[in-house]
């Protein structure tokens, strides 16, 4: 419902701190980290162009938006005014169902999220009606 006498708190420096997130990056070990103003504008921004993101992005999300923020994606969506379509449960079918129902332009994911929708028994029986640029998050050990 939100607050009416909500006040905005600006940053001092575009250096301050805007969140502090969970990853365990390659390595597996838990740990935080920290975005500022600036490297979240200037990584949202960064984003947009070479994933040829615009207001008509519609976004599926199959990672964490927790997760380093999902790597900025979510205020570049927010930027273009596009929609965030949020998984509950990571499986085929609900992948392919948000694809379909909402028509999904962009998707996120690791490459087992790949394994995943290439190893569903449905694949492939109908077109996508729409084209779904993959962004694949990879990690080394």
């Amino acid at each position: 419902m939100g607050k009416h006498d909500f006040e905005i708190v600006n940053p001092i420096d575009e250096c301050d701190p805007i969140t502090v997130n969970y990853t365990s990056g390659s390595t597996g070990t838990p740990k935080g980290a920290v975005y500022s103003h600036r490297a979240v504008y200037l990584n949202s921004i960064a984003q947009i162009f070479p994933f040829e993101m615009s207001a008509k992005t519609v976004f599926l999300w199959t990672v964490d938006m927790f997760r380093c923020s999902g790597w900025c994606f979510t205020w570049a969506v927010a930027a273009l005014e596009g929609t965030n379509i949020c998984l509950k449960n990571v499986t085929a079918k609900a992948i392919f169902d948000s694809i379909f129902f909402h028509k999904v332009t962009h998707l996120c994911g690791a490459p087992t999220i790949l394994n995943i929708i290439a190893e569903a028994p449905f694949a492939g029986h109908q077109p996508l009606p729409t084209k779904v640029d993959l962004v694949i998050a990879l990690a080394t050990t």
